[in-house]
């Protein structure tokens, strides 16, 4: 073999290597990014679950309170005086 097929060879021989390299950076990348989606996916599943039942709980306090606004920070609904105002005023 002459010395320019055995350079041609010998970059061909890196440029295989090279490909090989990167197609199994790719497939572990590849890899990664669906278990990450499948992480995610689960992550917004629950997350869907927990803002049904907080919507379902809003509105099952919000029906029980014949329209009072309930103030979840403490608990119950305002109360008003005769004049309509909170007794906070």
């Amino acid at each position: 073999m002459d010395e320019s097929k055995q350079r041609d060879a010998g970059a061909d021989r890196g440029s295989l290597e090279e490909c090989e390299a990167e197609l199994d950076h790719l497939r572990e990348e590849n890899q990664q990014l669906r278990a990450s989606a499948e992480a995610f996916g689960e992550l917004a599943e629950r997350l869907k679950q927990v803002l049904e039942g907080e919507r379902g709980r809003a509105s099952h306090e919000w029906s029980g309170t014949s329209g009072a606004v309930i103030d979840r920070r403490l608990g119950e609904a305002p109360h008003a005086d005769s004049t309509g105002s909170s007794e906070d005023d």
